[in-house]
């Protein structure tokens, strides 16, 4: 059988890098599209909701609030996430831990 960086690969601590380096991208992709896929979330509980009819949507009309606050939270924690990953931006960042921009559109 072989291991990682064995028989199989053989490229060792090179493709343990660009591994964990893809990793990363995609946590940091995740983090730059959060906002936008959060929201579209709660656009599609704002949706089902108007779907509902008179009746259930009287009986949960707080939810009307709920869907308020969760935008609110989706755009504090968007700023968390812009704030963090503005920290691993600059020169004294290891290169394999520089956040790339994000992309367009």
């Amino acid at each position: 059988g072989g291991e990682l960086g064995g028989e199989l690969g053989g490229g060792g601590k090179a493709d343990e890098e660009a591994l964990e380096r893809e990793a990363f991208v995609k946590i940091v992709r995740a983090m730059q599209g959060y906002a936008s896929d959060a929201a579209e979330e709660v656009h599609r509980w704002e949706r089902n909701f108007e779907k509902l009819s008179e009746a259930h949507r009287t009986l949960l009309s707080h939810h009307r609030d709920k869907h308020v606050e969760a935008y609110r939270c989706v755009r504090r924690n968007d700023e968390f996430f812009r704030n963090m990953l503005e920290s691993f931006t600059g020169d004294d960042v290891p290169p394999h831990l520089q956040v790339p921009p994000p992309p367009p559109g």
